[in-house]
Order: C-alpha cells, then sequence, then structure tokens
C-alpha cells in the first residue's frame, strides 16, 4: 500500500530509503504530515527493515533536509515512548499492515496516558526543582545555566 502523494520529491526520497536501507515500510511524521510544513520544514520519516542495526539517515535530498530514524522490526520493540512523536503519521509505504498497527499502537498508548507517578516519586522531582531555582537565583554562570536547564 502506498499512500496518494502528490510530493514528487518524497516519493523519490521513499524510493531512495527503500533502497538505501531496504525498508519495507516508512511513515512520514512531523509538519509535513500534519499539513502545517513551509518551504524549510524537513521530512521526519520512521522507516522500518526486516534487520539491521538502527541508524539515523540526516542528509540533503534534493533541496531539503531528511531527518530518518532507520529501525528493524525487533528495534521497533525497544523504542518505547521515542515513538510517540509519529501519532500523526501518515503511512508512505509497508509490509504486512506494520505502518498502520504501529501508528494505531502509538495512539493507543497517549490514549492511555503516563502511568502514575508514586507520591515518593513526586516529592523528588518537585524538591529537585525546588532545588534548580534555588541555585539558579544565584545569577552566575551557573545560575544560568540551571535556569535555562529548567526551562
Amino acid at each position: 500500500m502506498k499512500a496518494q502523494n502528490s510530493d514528487q520529491r518524497l516519493n523519490r526520497l521513499t524510493d531512495d530509503l527503500k533502497e538505501k536501507h531496504h525498508c519495507h515500510t516508512i511513515i512520514l511524521y512531523g509538519s509535513r504530515a500534519r499539513g502545517d510544513y513551509n518551504d524549510a520544514s524537513d521530512y521526519d520519516v520512521i522507516a522500518i527493515r526486516e534487520v539491521g542495526p538502527a541508524v539515523r539517515d540526516c542528509r540533503m535530498f534534493e533541496g531539503a533536509f531528511l531527518d530518518a530514524f532507520i529501525y528493524s522490526v525487533a528495534d521497533l520493540n525497544k523504542s518505547g515512548e521515542s515513538l510517540l512523536r509519529i501519532k500523526d503519521g501518515i503511512v508512505l509505504c509497508q509490509n504486512d499492515d506494520i505502518g498502520e498497527k504501529l501508528l494505531e499502537n502509538v495512539k493507543e498508548t497517549i490514549r492511555k496516558g503516563p502511568n502514575p507517578i508514586p507520591d515518593w516519586e513526586r516529592q523528588v522531582i518537585v524538591t529537585w526543582h525546588e532545588k534548580m531555582f534555588e541555585r539558579a537565583s544565584k545569577g552566575d554562570i551557573e545560575g544560568n545555566f540551571r535556569r535555562i536547564w529548567q526551562l
């Protein structure tokens, strides 16, 4: 299955990822998938292949930046929360509905929400931030670093 796509550069990019990384499933996500992109927006993709190490393919492709995360099928089970960013993704091509199933699993994870934080852990987080705010109030270089870290 291939999504209908009028972006010819994206079609060529999909073909390039299939050839270069032997990917069978490719999901576009980010601003180009949501439709709120501009001329400077990059192409964010998750590409899946049967085997091979997880790699990141970042490069210029036909005048636009590519930011591709290449995973094996086995790597998907280890990715966890890092895949939440693809929730609004569009399956460009897939093998055995793997892309659609992955997107549905991500959406289900988001629907469930995070696991509750125990009271003791909540207190640790609050105390840590209070400590950071106090250190940030000193106004020196370390304080400025901690202030920015809080943001």
